[in-house]
């Protein structure tokens, strides 16, 4: 009998095991199964991630163990039964499982049986489902069995909804009951999401009739391991959860009854999630309170058991930890402050598992009425401008005087016509106190940047004639604070930005350079290897540096060709990028890197002003001269011929018309341009000629615009200030100043500062400038 079972089995359906279930059987089926010594019921053990999950709260029962059919169940006795009619469901489980599909339209099923009639009489019996709610008999229901016939039949049916029920056989007055569970198929999530510093959220469709879900997590290929269980219903969990580590997440559903708990299926629906560093509350202002007072506040959080405030004098710098509040109702903080000094502010929540990461920065300051000075400074050599600023032309180039503090002092650094730098450093005065002469050998000057770790960066180019890969045409070589040399970055002719190769380092451009903590970030212009047309094509290219060991790559997440002019941002975790291209694209294109530094960082590119004409064509009518970062706004400033933003009623740009200066304003988050005349001479006719720009960031919701405006001889400074938001704040005019925009101005104690030379009978002379930061 078994050989003819096996051989019906392996012609229709392939099972492990056939468990024989004949009335005897059929009657223990209906009694509970034993349950752990503390009541409840066993749950399911962690599954492999990728293996079908299995039942296994239930324990096999021994056949010794099933006791006799009761007389209302059957006629018959136990010996007659036997000898004359057997029944057996094939299983190989004392219950019948199958699954329900929540989003499929075919829940068929079937369940197989065997019976073998030795009597001399036909056996008519029928099949049915005590809950059609659950799962319902679509074929098959009636069978006849004619004497000495044995059967092997499939019953055909289908899942409605998750739950059990019994499938009964009749036989007259005999019966045959065998429990079937319907448990979910693959529970799919419809949401992970990281709900806060130290929280993620699971979402996931719920099964009706499910009488609750397993949430069970491994790590990369780990063991799955069940860490909550939640009810019927239930379609969510928060979960505490670690940074920077790769989870993998499933849920299974179970059904139970008064027997035992059966549960779902797992198999090949586990996401992964790795949680980000995340903020926990925000501040929401910095004020000034009294006459040096700042108040810091912020948003209260919930479940914070504290805050930590830090502060740092520098964007990007260093932050100190300058109050720890030890309750969660605790929103704001007074400290009495330097003025005219610029204070950023970040904010670490606390609860009962860990620290938050900072919150986005938050600056201010408090404005120092210091006095406008003129300083005649014969010591600095400084390059003559000759009245132009970034721009000499249709593109920029790299400025040769820069300016940085170190220990309290104003130290002001000149490319000389050797290719040398002599750093100045001056008096409370400013007066040249001290002279230092840092000898470099070069063929291009590149750039100057303090970095925020406390060192020196120094950026030069060779040039590459012969268009070898391995040449080094790039070094930025780090110094200390006292000017030591330290470390070399070296950079080969070999790199690339979409098209191999560079020939000439800053080639029609400038060169920008910013820090997030160890990382240098330098962006530039080159003229390109040779290309499919014969030519050497110029456009933006970058690298990202190692400043521990001095180690650099390419990071290019934005190409523009040509590229007339670069800025480079950090803020908050996100790099922002700005070229000035002429062809591609032809615009001032702002890229935007979201949580740069990590695996997979968001790039995403917009045009602040589009430029008409020819693709290609250098004139472009437009001279870019600064970008900031605000809280809301990404600010942008610079002359331009109108274009398509009318003046007067009048468009376009061409070599007869006239400049003006502008602000454009890109909102962070939605990435909506704004932009705003500060003048509006007449494009064609105005006799009005209006200066390069520079742009100088005061606190996150301050920016000062300086240019200066000559008519008849005569030259204006022109000091405007404006809210991050596009509001004009403040605006001054300084007689009798020169500023060409050739170098970046500093904020120092309260004032904005600048060196400018003239050349008067053949010789340069120089002139340090300070104007109060006041608005």
């Amino acid at each position: 009998m078994k050989k003819i079972i096996a051989l019906l089995l392996s012609a229709v359906l392939s099972v492990n095991a056939i468990q024989p279930v004949c009335a005897e059987y059929a009657a223990a089926s209906m009694q509970p199964t034993a349950l752990q010594e503390d009541g409840s019921t066993l749950q399911a053990q962690p599954q492999e991630r990728g293996s079908i999950a299995s039942v296994t709260p239930d324990q096999p029962q021994k056949r010794d163990s099933i006791p006799p059919v009761t007389p209302d169940q059957a006629a018959k006795s136990r010996a007659a039964q036997e000898e004359e009619f057997t029944f057996e469901f094939v299983s190989d489980e004392p219950y019948w499982k199958e699954y329900y599909r929540l989003d499929s339209t075919d829940n068929s099923c079937s369940i197989a049986y065997f019976c073998e009639n030795k009597g001399s009489s036909p056996v008519t019996f029928s099949v049915s489902s005590t809950n059609t709610d659950v799962l319902k008999i679509t074929s098959g229901e009636k069978k006849t069995v004619e004497a000495g016939g044995i059967v092997f039949e499939i019953v055909k049916c289908e899942t409605v909804k998750v739950g059990y029920t019994d499938i009964i056989v009749s036989t007259g007055n005999t019966s045959y009951k065998q429990r079937a569970y319907v448990v979910p198929a693959r529970v799919s999530f419809s949401a992970l999401k990281q709900t806060d510093f130290n929280h993620i959220t699971l979402k996931w469709k719920n099964y009706p009739g499910c009488s609750g879900y397993y949430v069970q997590r491994a790590v990369s290929d780990d063991k799955f391991e069940t860490i909550q269980t939640v009810g019927a219903g239930t379609t969510s969990v928060t979960l505490p959860v670690k940074w920077n580590v790769e989870y993998y997440y499933q849920i299974v559903g179970y059904v139970t009854d008064d027997m035992r708990t059966v549960v779902g299926d797992a198999y090949a629906f586990a996401e992964g999630f790795t949680a980000k560093k995340m903020a926990g509350s925000a501040i929401t202002s910095v004020k000034k309170s009294g006459s040096s007072n700042l108040l810091i506040q912020w948003e209260a959080f919930e479940g914070a058991t504290g805050y930590k405030l830090y502060r740092s004098t520098q964007e990007n710098g260093t932050y100190k930890c300058i109050y720890t509040a030890k309750s969660g109702t605790i929103t704001s903080y007074k400290q009495k402050v330097s003025k005219g000094v610029t204070y950023y502010y970040k904010l670490v929540t606390v609860d009962e598992i860990g620290e938050s990461d900072y919150s986005s920065s938050v600056s201010q300051i408090i404005p120092l009425k210091n006095k406008t000075k003129k300083i005649s400074c014969s010591q600095i050599k400084q390059k003559a401008s000759n009245g132009m600023g970034q721009y000499s032309s249709n593109w920029s180039h790299p400025d040769n005087t820069y300016y940085y503090q170190s220990g309290g002092k104003l130290n002001v650094v000149c490319v000389q016509n050797n290719g040398n730098l002599k750093i100045y450093t001056l008096s409370s005065s400013f007066k040249v106190k001290k002279t230092k002469t840092v000898k470099l050998k070069y063929d291009v000057w590149g750039g100057f940047y303090q970095g925020t770790d406390g060192n020196l960066y120094v950026a030069v180019g060779y040039q590459n004639p012969k268009e070898s890969r391995k040449k080094t045409v790039v070094k930025v070589i780090q110094y200390n604070s006292n000017w030591k040399k330290l470390k070399t970055a070296n950079i080969t002719g070999g790199a690339g930005n979409t098209f191999e190769g560079i020939y000439s380092p800053f080639d029609a451009g400038n060169c920008r350079m910013d820090m997030q903590g160890s990382t240098l970030y330098l962006m530039t212009s080159r003229q390109m290897f040779t290309t499919f047309d014969g030519l050497r094509h110029q456009s933006n290219i970058s690298f990202k540096i190692d400043t521990k060991n001095m180690k650099a790559t390419e990071a290019n997440e934005s190409y523009a060709s040509h590229s007339f002019n670069q800025f480079a941002k950090f803020k908050d975790g996100t790099l922002y990028l700005l070229d000035h291209g002429d062809a591609h694209p032809r615009s001032i294109v702002l890229t935007t890197v979201s949580d740069y530094g990590l695996e997979k960082p968001e790039v995403s590119s917009l045009s602040v002003l589009e430029f008409q004409g020819g693709s290609g064509d250098n004139f472009t009518g437009c001279r870019v001269g600064g970008m900031e970062i605000g809280s809301e706004n990404v600010l942008i400033c610079g002359t331009s011929q109108p274009h398509k933003n009318k003046i007067k009623k009048i468009s376009g740009f061409g070599y007869d018309m006239k400049y003006n200066a502008f602000l454009a304003f890109a909102n962070r988050k939605s990435g909506k341009i704004t932009f705003k005349w500060l003048t509006t001479y007449h494009p064609k006719t105005t006799s009005v000629t209006v200066g390069e720009t520079r742009m100088v960031k005061l606190s996150d919701n301050r920016f000062a615009i300086l240019y200066t405006t000559t008519k008849k001889g005569k030259t204006t400074l022109n000091y405007v200030v404006y809210s991050d938001t596009g509001k004009k704040i403040y605006s001054k005019k300084y007689a009798n100043m020169v500023f060409d925009g050739d170098s970046q101005p500093i904020l120092y104690k309260g004032s904005i500062i600048w060196v400018s030379s003239t050349i008067s009978q053949g010789k340069a002379k120089s002139k340090l400038y300070a104007i109060p930061a006041v608005f």
